[in-house]
């Protein structure tokens, strides 16, 4: 027969305390008002940008531009074989950082100059500006109810394992350490190793006990990012070789 083990557990389970970190609506207010930068929209602007290997090459299209229209200098790019790219609706940080000072202080299908960059030359024209937005607590009143919450969840159930952790190394028993912090005692009777009628963390819990020594409190075991558990190994029934007849 196979070695069987009485166990007792602790499940520690993250989510048993989101209730009590859960923001008010006064309180999503007050974050939203106060990291509105954070949920603003940024100005966003597109452009046609001409590229060019030498700077004479930029500079003798830039003259060559000067009274055409829009889809006239279009027009005479694809004629010449110049490269150009048309971006949509890109923010300053969506752009290189020499390109980005020019671009955003260009008006409306204003023409810039020559633009020297470690990639090419460019000339660029503005094709629309669309103005930053005030952000609208409705659209992002879910992000910041789960970011309050997780914040406030992670750091009490660090806390919480930090301090079991003490606990256990001044000699709390497992009986001890659940009245202490209002935690449940849970039990196996006659657990072997494997067994395939217990689930994930079930399996995980019995399988660290059969590498424990009896009536000894383990450290806490973190299962995943949710759930960690505590074993203490009550008794140890030997394995027996069975007699065939």
């Amino acid at each position: 027969s196979k070695e069987r083990r009485d166990i007792t557990y602790i499940i520690l389970d993250k989510s048993n305390y989101k209730k009590e970190f859960t923001p008010t609506d006064s309180e999503i207010l007050d974050y939203f008002n106060n990291n509105k930068k954070i949920y603003t929209i940024p100005e966003k602007r597109s452009f046609i940008q001409f590229n060019f290997k030498s700077e004479e090459e930029a500079n003798n299209f830039k003259l060559q531009i000067t009274t055409l229209s829009k889809n006239d200098i279009i027009k005479l790019a694809n004629e010449n074989n110049i490269i150009f790219n048309n971006f949509k609706l890109l923010d300053s940080n969506q752009v290189l950082d020499e390109l980005s000072e020019v671009i955003f202080s260009l008006n409306q299908d204003e023409i810039s100059g020559v633009i020297k960059t470690a990639l090419a030359n460019h000339i660029i024209i503005l094709d629309e500006i669309v103005p930053e937005e005030e952000p609208n607590i409705e659209i992002f009143y879910e992000e910041i109810l789960k970011t309050l919450t997780s914040v406030q969840l992670d750091n009490f159930f660090n806390d919480l394992k930090l301090k079991i952790n003490q606990q256990i190394l001044d000699g709390f028993s497992l009986s001890e350490v659940a009245i202490e912090n209002k935690l449940i005692l849970k039990n196996f009777k006659d657990a072997t190793i494997n067994d395939e009628n217990k689930d994930e963390l079930e399996l995980a819990i019995i399988n660290r006990a059969f590498s424990q020594n009896k009536d000894f409190v383990s450290d806490i075991n973190d299962f995943n990012l949710e759930k960690s558990f505590i074993i203490n190994v009550d008794e140890i029934y030997q394995s027996k070789i069975e007699n065939i007849d």
